[in-house]
């Protein structure tokens, strides 16, 4: 028994559309349309609900492709395995020690900073060339760098000390038992 039909006007006074916006849900898959003007009343309402609970649900589309969660798992649980990798291979860091150093850097960078006005004055005052001027200036910031790079390198080695001395805890207390 085929479904009945409707024409266009009526089926957009029941689901409150224009019949512009009918036409574009046909065009996007979620209404049909079985000949000229004429509408599937029944799988039409159906299919309408199903769009607008999957909005709600979060879901545009209203289906799940399973391809497309496979693909996504796959990617997650590869992406896990590689931080794993970086982890074992001490590439990265916790987001702690990454705060730590970057508020170390920050202070050492914000005091050298602070202390070059009082500094670098007496100095310049005294000279009146502008290629000596740079040169004192081009020195204390060189010099700065220096700093904040022995502030990186520091904290380098003791994050990997703690390392090392976490996995050589781990081993005597495995060792142990």
């Amino acid at each position: 028994m085929n479904e009945q039909t409707v024409p266009i006007g009526s089926l957009g006074r029941v689901l409150n559309l224009s019949e512009r916006r009918i036409q574009q849900l046909v065009k996007e898959g979620i209404l049909t349309k079985e000949e000229r003007g004429r509408y599937p009343f029944l799988s039409n309402i159906k299919g309408y609900v199903l769009f607008l609970q999957a909005r709600v649900d979060g879901n545009s589309s209203g289906i799940i492709d399973l391809d497309e969660a496979r693909k996504r798992k796959l990617q997650a649980e590869a992406m896990l395995a590689e931080l794993e990798l970086e982890r074992s291979q001490e590439n990265t860091i916790s987001v702690s020690d990454h705060g730590e150093i970057v508020g170390k850097l920050g202070d050492a960078l914000k005091s050298r900073l602070m202390v070059m006005p009082s500094k670098l004055a007496p100095a310049l005052a005294l000279e009146s060339k502008q290629g000596l001027c740079k040169q004192i200036v081009e020195d204390e910031i060189r010099s700065c760098l220096i700093e904040i790079s022995r502030v990186i390198s520091d904290d380098e080695l003791r994050i990997k000390k703690s390392e090392s001395g976490a996995k050589e805890t781990s081993k005597a207390v495995s060792s142990s038992s």
